[in-house]
């Protein structure tokens, strides 16, 4: 009789929004010659709006519906409570079965969580494992503030999931995972395409009509990002969560792009990978100092006029860097493509 099972996992290259963070994480723990095609491809275009709330996030459409790199089920609350006897041996059926279990919780009843036994409010949460013989399940999401590892009680667990609470506005219900290997090959046609699209400002949403509408026309895409934070900041305030977490989200993206760099190059499909890596390095950088200038500005509230003044010129000065670093990139690729 199986007692635990853990599934493999690994801490993830994206730490900023939940849906990419796990699914990174699940990834991470594979073999990347088998998930790095698939997540250079997936994470080079940003897109931002601002209802309702600031948001910037990685471009990917139908995400939560539909990944290539995993088998997906995605199941109602309301299903599961009718036919479901037992959410726990549930969740320990599919983790059996090799899939990992993501779902919408109360996080009032995790432990784990800074508003535990305090207030209730939706969020969706992995768990990737169990042992039976302390009756916990093994979880992950932003505890505290930033991504992790734990454990909590099958109990809490139910409870979360159960709760009248535990369904927000992005995310309902349970979705079982299952690591998908497939023979998803680089494309630098497609590449070179998205490259484009960051640096151009395309508007990507608009070749997916089919599947999803495309969003609204004020909204920013690509490197114009940086245009729309410096006039978002005009009115916010610093220490707000949403442009912390967007500027975070940046670094999050210098981060995809060394590692697009890096596979690149191991492939020989660029010939300045050194070139390269020191811009995005440079960039990031910037990007992390940008985000800690707004978390101080939240423990110390100092002068505002002064700090967004700061924000504002650090953003022409990483937007100006990276028009540069991209487009030596974008060149590179395509010199290499016609050889």
């Amino acid at each position: 009789m199986i007692t635990e099972k853990i599934l493999p996992i690994k801490y993830p290259y994206i730490t900023s929004l939940p849906a990419f963070a796990n699914t990174c994480a699940i990834l991470s723990a594979q073999k990347e010659e088998e998930i790095l095609p698939w997540f250079c491809h997936n994470h080079i275009q940003l897109v931002a709006w601002d209802e309702p709330e600031m948001y910037i996030q990685f471009y990917s459409p139908i995400f939560r519906k539909f990944y290539r790199m995993f088998t997906l089920h995605h199941y109602k609350k309301e299903t599961l409570m009718k036919w479901c006897k037992n959410i726990t041996e549930f969740i320990i059926d599919e983790i059996n079965g090799e899939g990992y279990v993501y779902l919408s919780i109360d996080k009032y009843y995790i432990p784990d969580y800074t508003g535990y036994k305090l207030k209730h409010s939706a969020h969706d949460m992995l768990i990737y494992g169990y042992n039976k013989l302390e009756k916990n399940f093994y979880i992950a999401d932003f505890f505290q503030s930033s991504y992790a590892f734990s454990k909590t009680s099958f109990n809490n667990v139910e409870n979360a999931f159960l709760s009248q609470y535990s369904e927000g506005e992005w995310f309902k219900g349970m979705q079982i995972l299952q690591f998908n290997k497939c023979d998803y090959t680089l494309d630098l046609e497609y590449l070179i395409k998205q490259l484009n699209d960051y640096l151009c400002e395309n508007k990507s949403s608009k070749e997916y009509k089919l599947v999803e509408e495309p969003g609204k026309d004020s909204d920013a895409w690509g490197i114009g990002i940086y245009r729309y934070l410096q006039n978002y900041t005009t009115n916010a305030e610093p220490s707000e969560f949403s442009l912390i977490r967007s500027l975070h989200l940046l670094s999050d993206h210098k981060e995809v792009m060394l590692r697009t760099i890096s596979y690149l190059g191991a492939k020989g499909c660029i010939v300045n990978q050194e070139k390269h890596e020191y811009g995005f390095r440079e960039i990031k950088r910037l990007c992390l100092i940008l985000r800690n200038i707004c978390l101080k500005h939240s423990l110390s509230k100092g002068n505002r006029t002064l700090v967004i003044e700061k924000i504002k010129k650090m953003l022409v000065e990483i937007e100006t860097k990276e028009r540069k670093v991209i487009f030596e990139l974008l060149l590179d690729v395509k010199q290499n493509s016609l050889n």
